[in-house]
């Protein structure tokens, strides 16, 4: 396992039942797809531009991860620059995501992959936890970012914070006495305020590319 558990994979860990193996929030594909944005640019990959944040791309190298880099040269191949939250729409409907994702934690040795038989005819691809430790490094780091309440926040953890709330995981985190002790450092990680080496407007774009994803379609279904 690598010593920095990259975004994606750190969002999957905590959307997951640690015993079960089931997966504990509906927008988990948002999530994952805004992890994949959010992890090129830490890995300075693409930058955000403009009043509207379109994505650029600063670099094809290859990112060592699967998905990244397919995502990476996706946008590269793009005729057009466009919005991040745009973006984060598209990558939420790659087929079999969240199992692609999955895949290099189970070779890892970090998740179990188990299937599981429904009716005796469609199949479930469970993925319990297996090395507790990785899991718990992420919700250390979490929790030490908002209960101590530093100056600043390294990027990845405000990130991973940031859209483990869009996608409704931060419960996987923190109990509801800790979210409502730390409710203004909670927030000011969600505005970006208390970042180090990655600006507020990165963060802020993240943030506003999963509330649309999510809040979209729950309307068309609601007014359909």
């Amino acid at each position: 396992m690598k010593s920095v558990i990259l975004l994606h994979h750190g969002l999957l860990l905590l959307a997951l039942h640690d015993e079960k193996g089931t997966v504990k929030t509906s927008y988990l594909q948002y999530g994952l797809a805004a992890c994949l944005l959010a992890e090129l640019i830490l890995q300075e990959r693409i930058g955000l531009e403009g009043k509207k944040k379109k994505v650029f791309v600063k670099s094809t190298e290859p990112c060592g991860d699967e998905v990244l880099t397919e995502v990476l040269q996706t946008i590269a191949a793009s005729k057009r620059e466009k919005p991040l939250k745009d973006w984060v729409t598209k990558f939420a409907g790659l087929k079999n995501l969240k199992h692609r994702v999955a895949a290099p934690l189970v070779n890892d040795g970090v998740l179990e992959l188990k299937i599981k038989k429904i009716l005796w005819v469609f199949e479930q691809r469970l993925y319990p936890l297996t090395r507790t430790e990785v899991e718990a490094i992420l919700i250390a780091e979490a929790k030490a970012a908002v209960i101590q309440e530093p100056e600043q926040v390294e990027a990845r953890t405000a990130l991973l914070i940031a859209i483990a709330k869009g996608t409704r995981v931060l419960d996987a985190i923190f109990t509801k006495e800790e979210l409502k002790t730390h409710k203004e450092q909670l927030e000011r990680i969600f505005k970006g305020q208390v970042l180090g080496e990655v600006t507020k407007e990165v963060i802020a774009a993240i943030e506003v590319a999963v509330l649309v994803a999510v809040i979209i379609p729950a309307a068309v279904v609601t007014t359909g």
